[in-house]
């Protein structure tokens, strides 16, 4: 099924939260150009210490990693910040994500892990196609159970 990158009439604060539902969405459905549509290109990030520069860098470590498992990002307590800068805003949300090796997800008694975190974002909105795109992203780990060898690549 296919999923539009650009959604219609949506508040500021929608339009920037779409930023992170864009990532998470690509990641969780291995959609590449959805996952692009939400990072700048010079995006810092960092996963609980270990920090990542630019979008490529993002691209390798995280969505090729993420994006072929059989993983779920659930959000909530998404709150953002619009600041006087119409072109600058920030977020911060939480965020369990359970992961299961490619093919895996269904089998009852394949190894799975999930973690709880909160995720803080800084965000601009991109003149060139109008969507907001994340430009650091630091996440802090805050609880994880299961198997935490799923996430080695193999």
């Amino acid at each position: 099924m296919s999923v539009p990158v650009h959604l219609t009439a949506l508040s500021p604060r929608e339009a920037v939260t779409d930023a992170l539902y864009r990532a998470i969405y690509g990641a969780d459905t291995n959609d590449l150009d959805m996952f692009n549509s939400a990072l700048t290109p010079e995006i810092e990030f960092d996963l609980g210490g270990k920090i990542m520069h630019g979008a490529e860098e993002v691209r390798a470590d995280i969505f090729g990693l993420i994006g072929p498992m059989d993983t779920l990002h659930a959000i909530s307590n998404v709150r953002v910040h619009l600041t006087d800068d119409p072109t600058k805003a920030s977020l911060t949300a939480y965020a369990t994500n359970q992961h299961c090796r490619p093919g895996e997800g269904l089998d009852t008694a394949a190894p799975k892990y999930t973690a709880g975190v909160m995720y803080f974002m800084d965000l601009v909105k991109d003149a060139g196609d109008d969507l907001w795109k994340i430009q650091k992203w630091t996440i802090k780990f805050c609880w994880a159970q299961g198997d935490q060898s799923v996430m080695k690549r193999e």
